[in-house]
């Protein structure tokens, strides 16, 4: 990677920046329409930034960028080394290259030649959402679309034990589902669904004003967002039931990861989940490791 040391200043100017959202999607062979697909039912005004990954031969010119302007009205730019990420973008790995973010700027790196060298640089993807990973958090989503191989598996993994958020794409409408599959095998993926579905789902996901909750008060009258007493509740059922106890950690980052669940469920209101939870097993012991692996590392 290229050396950070000539952009400190740059750098310290960015990283006190508010983080917004960022979404890796991993796409290779046979997921062109499925890419055409997410982006033409992505709203051009989320507020997130939109990594593209894929495996390009350095023999070829790419014509990613002009196909995808046809089908989003988002800004969509080749990335060139140092490049600043912004809301309502689109970036694009150039060939031969491997790409990671840091402090809001994107860094280039020449791919490994040796084929027969099976460094972690070889996965272009991986690489990628596990920087996303470690600079986003909570902010991190990762989707994998249509492709061979195995690559994004690992970053997929970095992101859910991250706190963010991981998609596929239904292998059943992928036309290849090698990577789909492999990341599916890993028992870390949110959801999967179809492109037109799962762009809908990433729009619920960085629009929701929970996703940016701060304070220790989580009143509201809104059926959407969560009260002390739906937080409670919740708290309360999951003692009972999986003799699990959250109710003295801080709420505001616990509401995050609850409703984080409520929308990957794709259910409208806290009350709809908290009765999906009442009779739902498998998902109560879900958001109890989803809630566990923060207060791991968060105990106040």
């Amino acid at each position: 990677m290229s050396n950070h040391d000539s952009n400190q200043i740059e750098y310290q100017a960015t990283k006190s920046e508010p983080k917004f959202f960022v979404v890796g999607i991993g796409v290779s062979a046979g997921g062109l329409q499925a890419l055409e697909e997410l982006f033409a039912h992505l709203p051009a005004d989320t507020g997130a930034a939109f990594v593209v990954l894929q495996h390009l031969s350095p023999d070829f010119k790419s014509l990613m960028k002009e196909l995808l302007e046809r089908h989003t009205d988002m800004a969509v730019h080749r990335v060139t080394e140092g490049m600043k990420l912004q809301p309502n973008s689109v970036y694009l790995i150039p060939p031969g290259q491997n790409l990671t973010v840091e402090a809001n700027l994107l860094w280039l790196e020449e791919q490994n030649k040796d084929k027969n060298d099976k460094k972690e640089f070889n996965f272009p993807i991986d690489l990628f959402l596990t920087s996303l990973a470690k600079n986003y958090g909570e902010r991190a989503i990762g989707i994998i679309l249509s492709s061979l191989g195995s690559d994004g598996t690992h970053g997929l993994r970095a992101i859910n034990e991250a706190g963010g958020i991981t998609l596929v794409q239904d292998p059943e409408t992928a036309e290849f589902d090698g990577m789909p599959r492999s990341a599916l095998a890993t028992g870390v993926v949110n959801q999967i669904l179809p492109p037109l579905q799962l762009a809908q789902l990433v729009y619920q996901c960085v629009v929701s004003p929970i996703g940016f909750l701060d304070g220790e008060s989580v009143e509201s009258n809104e059926n959407s967002l969560l009260t002390y007493s739906s937080f409670k509740t919740i708290a309360n059922f999951l003692l009972e039931t999986e003799n699990i106890d959250f109710s003295h950690y801080k709420t505001s980052t616990m509401s995050r990861r609850i409703h984080r669940r409520r929308l990957i469920n794709n259910f409208d209101n806290v009350t709809s989940y908290i009765e999906f939870l009442r009779n739902s097993s498998e998902e109560r012991k879900i958001l109890c490791s989803d809630l566990g692996n923060w207060t791991e590392k968060n105990i106040p």
